[in-house]
């Protein structure tokens, strides 16, 4: 969109201020921008933004249901990138209005409009939100097993590595001890193990250790002790 189009940057404003928790001041800006639409485009953009800051689903319903006329009247790679969250605003009115059919039919049209929708967090975001209104949807007809793989696990991790940007790295695996995990009495053991195999002792410096050298004579020579010898 064109940042230099008034009806955008009212529509930006607007945004920021929502951003801020300033609603009626959104509300407002919006509404300032739909009356300074001139054309099908603009309409389309602005009618938009207003559908958010109504009062009753069938009041969204209307607004959002002429955005997506307006749309269709520009017909242009413009707004090729807006169908997909019409469709999805639609599906919700009709939801939250009772309509179940017509919902899901949106959200049907709402899936094939995604790939026109730039690559980046909003798009996996709109991914994940069709797939979660469908699945909703489907009623408990479509609920899984428990501990099954939810589909749109991979849809979270997208969003994830979209936020972390290209080529960020993964956080590094714990190595693991072959024979299961380890803990600091473990590899206490392990080395008492090590020193017995390699002095023939216990490891532990004890009576084991005193038998054993006296089994094999003195170390260095006759006439050395121990002590000595160190």
């Amino acid at each position: 969109m064109d940042p230099h189009n008034e009806v955008v940057g009212l529509c930006a404003a607007g945004m920021a201020a929502e951003a801020a928790g300033e609603r009626a001041r959104a509300r407002e800006l919006f509404e300032r921008a739909w009356a300074a639409a001139g054309d099908d485009y603009e309409r389309c953009v602005a009618a938009h933004y207003v559908a958010r800051h109504q009062d009753t689903p069938a009041a969204t319903l209307r607004w959002n249901e002429d955005c997506l006329r307006y749309a269709d009247a520009v017909g242009d790679d413009r707004v090729a990138g807006f169908r997909a969250s019409l469709h999805l605003n639609i599906a919700r009115a009709r939801r939250d209005l009772g309509d179940h059919e017509p919902a899901r039919a949106h959200l049907a049209l709402a899936a094939e409009h995604i790939p026109a929708v730039p690559e980046g967090e909003y798009r996996n975001w709109l991914r994940l939100a069709v797939a979660d209104g469908r699945r909703a949807a489907a009623g408990p007809a479509a609920a899984r097993p428990r501990g099954a793989r939810r589909p749109d696990q991979g849809l979270v991790r997208a969003r994830q590595a979209d936020r972390a940007g290209p080529g960020a790295a993964r956080p590094p695996r714990r190595p693991r001890h072959p024979r299961g995990r380890r803990t600091p009495r473990h590899d206490a053991a392990h080395g008492a193990r090590h020193r017995l195999v390699a002095g023939g002792g216990t490891g532990r410096g004890g009576a084991g250790d005193r038998r054993a050298d006296r089994a094999r004579g003195p170390r260095n020579g006759p006439g050395l002790s121990r002590g000595a010898a160190r």
